[in-house]
């Protein structure tokens, strides 16, 4: 089966390092061409014709069957002109400048070398930025320099659009998973860098409507101060319905948070909330689906993929329940 993740590479990252152990899925993850921070910032204030790199780095890391092949991309160096650089962007930066910029060549050239179990694309060909109109009135475009806006004021997002892209821009692999797609998947991640950006690209969205694949959004375990300060579970649907991105189920954690873990984020910021799950729809499927490793609050990819097939086996003993 094609399983195609939609998101951003930190959200969805976790929950491929799970679905590469299942010989059930051909994976495909789509990322953002907004990403504009570190070490990709600084890659794209040097080379302004280069796609955003680090969403991608981190979906071929955890795609990666070697442990050792994850650790070398995403080492960061620590001194000088390399400070905070992710080693996975400049070999990725000097892949696609070998690949003349164009996108096929340079995705081919990835699975070549890396031999991950999948695939890591883009939306588009080229990078986009990210405009925000903010609860004041105020537009911000960028999204590092968005998140450092909300962060500081607590104004919330009331619209997102795009900036130098257009139709043309949009990548033909990342239609084409799309189209054959057998079940695609919504996150986790920023609601709006994240999720929404990949739709502000109108062919995209366009494909994904037409798409009869199951579709699957991974609710956010917490919510995030520095893009969407909402936590409940009904304002994030209501986000996705606004940019007319329907799906047919919704994945939420049950499982109870470590409280020193939630102690740790409430140290960084009082304004960290659990998403509460504040409406009862058969179509939301409630299970453990944190991972217990490690100090972050993220999702476990083997408990999702294991949900996401119970799900498919229910769909074919009773299809008639989830057309939609």
């Amino acid at each position: 089966m094609k399983i195609v993740l939609i998101g951003g590479g930190s959200g969805i990252s976790s929950v491929l390092r799970g679905l590469k152990f299942f010989d059930e899925f051909d994976i495909y993850s789509i990322s953002t061409p907004t990403d504009d921070g570190g070490s990709t910032g600084k890659i794209l204030k040097i080379y302004d014709d280069v796609i955003p790199l680090g969403d991608m780095r981190n979906c071929i890391a955890s795609l990666a069957e070697d442990p050792i092949l994850e650790e070398l991309l995403q080492y960061r160096f620590d001194k000088a002109e390399l400070n905070q650089h992710a080693l996975g962007n400049l070999i990725l930066l000097a892949i696609f400048k070998l690949s003349k910029n164009d996108i096929n060549e340079f995705t081919e050239k990835i699975y070549r070398l890396f031999r991950i179990k999948g695939k890591s694309l883009i939306s588009c060909k080229k990078r986009g930025i990210l405009v925000a109109r903010l609860s004041n009135g105020e537009i911000v475009k960028g999204e590092t320099y968005i998140n450092e806006i909300i962060d500081k004021t607590s104004l919330e997002i009331e619209r997102v659009c795009l900036e130098e892209i257009n139709d043309d821009d949009v990548n033909p692999l990342a239609l084409e998973a799309i189209k054959e797609a057998d079940i695609i998947v919504l996150g986790p991640g920023s609601i709006y860098s994240s999720i929404v950006a990949n739709f502000l690209v109108k062919p995209i969205l366009e494909e994904y409507q037409k798409s009869k694949a199951l579709k699957i959004f991974i609710s956010n375990i917490v919510n995030q101060p520095n893009e969407c300060i909402k936590n409940k579970l009904s304002e994030y649907i209501e986000i996705l319905n606004k940019y007319h991105i329907n799906f047919d189920f919704t994945l939420f954690n049950n499982c109870p948070i470590n409280p020193k873990i939630l102690e740790k984020y409430l140290q960084k910021d009082k304004r960290y909330r659990l998403i509460e799950k504040d409406i009862q729809d058969e179509r939301i499927i409630e299970s453990d689906l944190i991972s217990q490793e490690g100090d972050f609050i993220r999702h476990d990819g083997k408990k999702v993929a294991k949900v996401i097939l119970k799900i498919i086996d229910d769909a074919r003993k009773i299809p008639s329940k989830f057309i939609n």
